[in-house]
């Protein structure tokens, strides 16, 4: 048994710390991701990231979009923190951290995008969150001057199949091929 890789939905192993562009499978981060739940799971209803990911995808820029479709593809590997644990301010969680865009680096440079992600994927991201807030949350919203506003649209949770095909629907849409 090798403890340092990841077997994957697709049968690949996947060393999440010396990441390979060949280990990456778009089959792999659509299945991932559409099992993952926003929020680590305090929604109204289970609500994939796969899902979250084609909406960052559908309203950021039209030449930013399969950026956006996998701004979050590293959670795919590493699943996600919640934001006040992965973002807290002792310099614990540095290598989670450098660990995730190290991954986002080479996922992205697979897909032959950028290594920085585009202002546009992290303005939609934001207005999606705002979305999901009001709409799957119980949370209370802070009064921000800075708070991005929700779009007009209600999101409709789908499951992780649904979430799934989505994805892989987006990504062809985008011109992926999935392999």
């Amino acid at each position: 048994m090798n403890y340092n890789k990841i077997q994957t939905f697709t049968g690949r192993y996947i060393d999440p710390v010396n990441p390979k562009p060949d280990d990456i499978s778009i089959t792999d981060i659509a299945h991932a991701l559409s099992n993952c739940c926003r929020f680590a799971g305090h929604t109204k209803d289970f609500y994939p990231v796969a899902q979250h990911s084609v909406l960052v995808s559908l309203h950021c820029d039209q030449k930013d979009a399969m950026h956006g479709l996998l701004h979050d593809a590293s959670e795919a590997y590493l699943t996600d923190l919640p934001k006040p644990v992965k973002h807290n301010s002792t310099g614990t969680l540095d290598f989670f951290r450098a660990l995730e865009n190290k991954l986002s680096a080479v996922i992205w440079k697979k897909y032959g995008l950028a290594t920085i992600e585009p202002t546009s994927v992290r303005e939609a991201d934001r207005r999606v969150l705002a979305t999901e807030i009001r709409d799957l949350t119980h949370f209370k919203r802070s009064i921000d001057p800075n708070e991005n506003d929700p779009y007009e649209f209600e999101i409709i949770p789908l499951d992780p199949i649904d979430a799934k095909y989505y994805f892989l629907a987006r990504y062809k849409e985008l011109g992926g091929i999935t392999i």
